[in-house]
């Protein structure tokens, strides 16, 4: 396993052309921060995405069994603007790959889950899942994240303006449909503590050259991620 040595800004890249040990790797590195936070901290916020990547994650977090999952609050980065048992829904992909088997262990409660409203005003929900979050703290702990071709993370994509003020936010006119879509801001995003973002595939070969040629000029997801206290990138890229 090359686990790289790569030094970027307060960050680290993993390399690993085994998709598998990747995922592993990063269910590990995962697991380990909320061990370590769960010694000092009340709270742990957990900011999730969607994706297949990211699912297979989530399943092998879903297997490791510790105290400390009790602590996990678990946030959305984003979601789609659709009921959370749709097939879309970045709530039901979290329940399935990782909540469900963690409340059948009881290791957490109902109480640690923390779905995006979407029976009201969709702007009054946003509001509502940042005073959500605020209860736990101002920001996440801890990030899962995966880049797409463009280098968006979550909904923060590189052409559209987000709110410099609010820390999540709501648009029906996304890049990529569906079109209705919530999502954490560059603002909260970039104030998160550990950040791992996974570049996966030959269609993110560019993305993340761009991302770590210190030559270019960064977009605004890839911006937000070099603000983020500590970043791990996980890729099959060598």
């Amino acid at each position: 396993m090359n686990l790289g040595g790569m030094v970027l800004q307060k960050s680290e890249i993993i390399r690993n052309s085994k998709e598998d040990e990747l995922f592993v790797q990063c269910a590990n590195i995962v697991m380990t921060e909320i061990n370590r936070l769960a010694l000092e901290k009340e709270y742990i916020t957990l900011g999730l995405v969607g994706g297949r990547s990211v699912a297979k994650i989530y399943e092998l977090l879903s297997k490791k069994k510790s105290k400390s999952w009790m602590k996990v609050q678990f946030f959305l980065v984003d979601e789609r603007n659709v009921p959370n048992n749709d097939s879309e829904s970045n709530f039901l992909l979290m329940q399935v790959h990782l909540t469900n088997e963690l409340l059948a262990r009881k290791q957490i409660s109902i109480n640690n889950i923390h779905p995006i409203i979407k029976n009201i005003d969709p702007n009054l929900a946003t509001k509502q899942y940042a005073l959500e979050l605020e209860k736990y703290g101002d920001c996440f702990d801890i990030v899962v994240l995966s880049s797409g071709e463009d280098n968006h993370v979550g909904a923060i994509f590189p052409q559209k303006k987000y709110s410099a003020v609010e820390k999540f936010t709501y648009f029906n006119d996304s890049p990529k449909l569906p079109k209705e879509r919530f999502t954490a801001t560059p603002k909260l995003l970039s104030m998160s503590k550990l950040g791992i973002v996974i570049f996966l595939g030959a269609s993110k070969k560019n993305a993340l050259n761009h991302f770590l040629d210190e030559s270019s000029k960064k977009t605004i997801p890839e911006k937000v991620l070099q603000k983020i206290e500590k970043l791990i990138i996980l890729t099959d890229q060598q």
